[in-house]
């Protein structure tokens, strides 16, 4: 510690005084007595307040109560009179040591009178120095010293106003020595300096990039510099990461597998491709810049209309599917993307083509094969089902006259044996006409001839024929009908449906269970409904039941019968009448299927 707490008081470059809270001197320094001219005891005695100017007590007034209320204080400028009686200009600080009022000065009556030259030659010079967003700074070239600098010089490195005035750039360390040298020596030599690219530093060591330009000043047979700096330092980090970023896109852009072009979007014109353009279609870089696709003869005018119509509705287009030709003029298949963006002023669209050909051939000849096997299929369904019915004819036929007796008495044991050879033959009939059915669907000759029709005497023929079926599985089987006139459709189609819908209501209702039939006229609509108390089906199967060869439960149905088509059969047959069928279930709870004609 020193053991002079004054030294540095006394010793300090900028004029200093220590005050009572009543503004009265109790020390001065002797920086302040050589500015103003006094000897200490006289100043003492004259005190401060005596030798400002009358115009500048108010601000100190202010600056003082603030300082003894707590509140942060600003320098201030303000005259004192010297002992020539001439007033000078100081910047004036206030801080609080020990309860006593520290005043420091700074002599800035230099800086007042250049700001006043420069007023009195160029007003709008002042305005534009402190409003600029660019740091500005003046210093004599004689020592180097700084004499003002605008708000954005201080703010951008960290400086007071009070901390640069007297000081020199190579003190402030504000550049590297060897640049200043540098801009200094050129500035000296050519009297100006032009956006002299050049690195800078605030006063936390941060580096900044700027580009430095100066001027040589003569004010009152001195020279000053003039010096500015233009911070660029977002600039330089942008166009670093703009350089980056594009080196990035420039790779991805080259490297990618699928083809890619960048266009002018107002002319089509190709900027640029990638190399698995070149490589795909054939086309040279040379044959594409220049030049729009239908030019290129890349594809057709319609493709490219109807692509740049959803490019201007939509701002993008993604997987527009393109006919184009290669060089070779070799026709395939892409789909494409694309964005427009813009880099500055200029607009740019990026598209890309991904080559589909090889898959769209594979799917074209996999959608042939089983086209091939679907009409392969069909006519073997309808030459089997043809070649079973000849021979089951036969065997009906033959069966039948047996049952009747045509060949003599049968014993009931042969009874039996005729029985289920004709039961057997029956359900034959039933699936072979299924078969036909289905070939005749999947062949689009499948038709019904519409006839008047007495509604409930084609239910009561259709219902009564399965009664002994019921009755075997000790069923209650019930029908009504509700259907007052005649209606139009094919009697034996109908016939057939509800058929189906009864036949699969015996076969998944357990014995004494009970299926209802009935038919009844809602609005204009005939609707039929059968309803059974059966096994039920489950929500996700009810949507596979109209499926042609679907079948729900594999066990329940190879016990009951059946290929699975009497259902999708049916629903072709209530389609082609206009109508539509569905299904309602509930596993457990049985089923209800209701078919809807239009009247």
């Amino acid at each position: 510690m020193s053991e002079d707490p004054w030294g540095a008081f006394e010793g300090s470059p900028f004029g200093q005084a220590l005050a009572d809270q009543e503004s009265r001197l109790l020390r001065v320094n002797r920086a302040l007595c050589k500015m103003l001219g006094y000897p200490e005891a006289a100043l003492r005695s004259k005190g401060l307040e005596n030798l400002m100017h009358p115009a500048d007590r108010e601000k100190e007034r202010r600056q003082i109560q603030r300082l003894l209320a707590g509140q942060e204080t600003k320098a201030i400028e303000k005259r004192i009179q010297t002992r020539s009686g001439q007033f000078i200009w100081v910047l004036q600080e206030v801080s609080l040591v020990n309860e006593r009022i520290l005043f420091q000065f700074v002599d800035i009556t230099e800086r007042k009178a250049f700001e006043l030259a420069l007023l009195q030659s160029e007003e709008k010079f002042s305005k534009a120095f402190q409003a600029a967003p660019s740091l500005i700074a003046i210093s004599r070239i004689s020592d180097g010293k700084i004499t003002d600098a605008n708000e954005s010089f201080r703010r951008t490195l960290g400086f007071s106003l009070v901390e640069l005035i007297g000081n020199t750039v190579p003190q402030l360390k504000i550049f590297l020595p060897e640049d200043y040298q540098r801009l200094l020596q050129g500035l000296l030599e050519r009297g100006s300096l032009q956006n002299v690219e050049s690195t800078f530093f605030c006063r936390e060591g941060l580096v900044h990039e700027g580009l430095f330009s100066a001027e040589r000043l003569r004010i009152r047979e001195e020279d000053y510099m003039l010096f500015l700096i233009n911070d660029i330092t977002e600039r330089k980090q942008a166009e670093e990461s703009l350089r980056q970023s594009e080196e990035k896109f420039s790779k991805a852009f080259h490297a990618n597998p699928i083809m890619m072009a960048l266009n002018d979007p107002d002319t089509g014109h190709y900027l640029e491709v990638n190399d698995s353009f070149i490589q795909i279609t054939g086309y040279s870089k040379e044959d594409a810049y220049g030049h729009n696709s239908v030019e290129l003869g890349f594809v057709t005018a319609e493709v490219l209309a109807g692509f740049y119509k959803l490019l201007r509705s939509q701002g993008f287009v993604r997987n527009y599917e393109i006919e184009y030709r290669t060089r070779k003029r070799e026709v395939r298949y892409g789909l494409v993307s694309a964005e427009l963006f813009r880099t500055g002023a200029s607009r740019f669209m990026i598209g890309m083509v991904n080559d589909v050909t090889d898959l769209r051939r594979a799917q074209q000849a996999q959608v042939e094969a089983l086209k091939q096997t679907d009409r392969i299929k069909d006519e073997f369904l309808s030459v089997v089902s043809h070649e079973l019915r000849t021979p089951l004819n036969a065997v009906i036929g033959f069966g039948s006259l047996l049952e009747d007796g045509a060949a003599g008495d049968l014993t009931p044991q042969q009874h039996q044996f005729v029985d289920r050879i004709l039961r057997g033959g029956d359900r034959m009939l039933v699936l072979i006409d299924d078969l036909l059915d289905f070939a005749r669907l999947q062949a689009g000759k499948f038709d019904v001839i519409v006839n008047e029709t007495d509604y409930p005497s084609l239910l009561e023929e259709t219902v009564v024929s399965f009664l002994p079926a019921a009755e075997e599985k000790k069923l209650t089987l019930e029908f009504s009908a509700q259907v007052p006139h005649p209606v139009r459709l094919d009697r034996r189609r109908i016939q057939q449906v509800i058929a189906n819908l009864v036949n699969n209501a015996l076969k998944f209702t357990p014995d004494h269970g009970r299926i209802r039939v009935r038919a009844i006229i809602e609005g204009d609509r005939l609707v039929t409904e059968v309803s059974d108390n059966g096994i039920g089906i489950s929500a996700e199967d009810l949507p596979k039941l109209f499926q042609p060869f679907k079948q729900l439960d594999m066990g329940m149905t190879r016990r009951a019968g059946g290929v699975g088509l009497g259902l999708s059969i049916s629903k072709a047959i209530v389609e082609a009448h206009g109508g539509t069928i569905n299904a309602d279930s509930k596993p457990g709870e049985g089923s209800t299927f209701r078919f809807c004609l239009p009247l």
